[in-house]
């Protein structure tokens, strides 16, 4: 049986049973039990199912949307979930469709999954914090494991993102020159394509790296100073 839909969210898909085929923008992955997808939204998406198959979806755009009376705590924890989900969905190279391996995270998802279900169907007392914070838990299982999957970046933008790196370094001293549409402008390359393959190449977003670089160099121009100082 086949099923197709567009997605309108980036997502988390856990095949929870089950077998077949899942096809993501016309690249198909053999799926079973236990496997993880990442979907980002507008992609065109559709199961072929040799067996019956339940799926467990965390729909991430939905993060987005924080309640404004949050605790300053509770904004700050949101805010590093989110930033750590950037990083994986900035990666449009990841390897799609690899079950989780490692025993423990296995059986961990599966609990607060069942607990999630339990919740909402329940709908006791304080269960709306419960499934949040079974969800902030599960979120952070499962990125910590793509986190870990190996990525693979065809050579054509490998160098578009050297191009990149090049440029950054060339007018680092030029703030006016390194906001994304500057970069963007200059290289030829497009905003959308800096965004998704920079932190794949480099392993810190755009704005991090540019940072990080010129603390580096603030660091390293200081030292020579000192040296010079010191030779004098």
């Amino acid at each position: 049986m086949m099923h197709t839909k567009v997605n309108q969210f980036s997502c988390m898909v856990i095949i929870l049973e089950g077998s077949g085929y899942y096809s993501i923008n016309g690249q198909k992955y053999a799926y079973e039990k236990n496997c993880l997808f990442l979907l980002h939204p507008e992609s065109m998406q559709f199961f072929e199912a040799a067996e019956k198959t339940k799926i467990f979806v965390i729909v991430y755009g939905l993060l987005n949307d924080v309640p404004l009376n949050r605790t300053k705590a509770g904004r700050s924890n949101y805010k590093d979930i989110i930033i750590n989900v950037n990083a994986v969905f900035a990666s449009s190279h990841i390897n799609q469709g690899v079950p989780i391996k490692d025993v423990i995270d296995r059986d961990s998802v599966h609990q607060i999954m069942l607990q999630i279900i339990k919740e909402m169907q329940a709908r006791s007392t304080s269960y709306k914090l419960i499934v949040e914070c079974s969800i902030i838990l599960m979120i952070n299982i499962l990125v910590r494991y793509f986190l870990k999957i190996p990525t693979i970046m065809p050579e054509a933008e490998k160098s578009e993102m050297e191009m990149v790196v090049d440029y950054i370094e060339q007018y680092i001293d030029e703030k006016e020159k390194l906001n994304i549409e500057q970069i963007a402008k200059n290289t030829g390359i497009q905003e959308a394509i800096i965004t998704r393959n920079f932190p794949t190449y480099t392993g810190y977003s755009l704005k991090s790296y540019i940072i990080k670089y010129q603390t580096d160099l603030f660091k390293s121009r200081l030292l020579n100073l000192e040296v010079k100082s010191r030779n004098r």
